[in-house]
């Protein structure tokens, strides 16, 4: 057989191993993350708060950042295993997360004062593009 034959085989046997051992980590480091809790921001008097939190999930998109729109103006990037919160005015406003043409269904959110909104997003493997998911979860409870 041609050498290079085995060098694909080589590759693709590391590939079995490496993803499954991926995929524990990520998990594991999930659990350790446990429920959402706001980064630390300078809140003004009168404003609530909205985190948009990515947790781990494997080598899917581990290397690219999430662009956070909040109203259709980019705040910021997220990063796996990160979170990215936000300052806002009271009232009803709109959150969406995107990654170069993929985008995540806008949802929208009110905003009351002192209270803080949680969501988490994940990349969707597709057949021929990913999907971006976007959903809120509760808030981690004082203890």
């Amino acid at each position: 057989m041609n050498s290079g034959y085995y060098g694909v085989i080589g590759v693709l046997i590391a590939i079995l191993v490496v993803m499954p051992l991926w995929k524990a980590y990520s998990r594991k480091r999930n659990e350790r993350q446990g429920a959402p809790t706001a980064p630390h921001v300078d809140v003004p008097a009168g404003s609530g708060l909205v985190t948009v939190r990515r947790p781990y999930a494997g080598l899917q998109g581990a290397v690219r950042s999430l662009t956070v729109e909040v109203d259709g103006t980019p705040r910021g990037k997220v990063k796996a295993g990160k979170a990215l919160a936000v300052a806002l005015q009271p009232g009803v406003h709109m959150v969406r997360v995107t990654i170069g043409r993929n985008s995540s269904a806008p949802l929208h959110f009110e905003v009351t004062p002192g209270a803080s909104v949680f969501y988490e997003t994940e990349i969707v493997p597709g057949a021929f593009s990913s999907t971006i998911d976007l959903r809120r979860v509760e808030a981690q409870t004082a203890v």
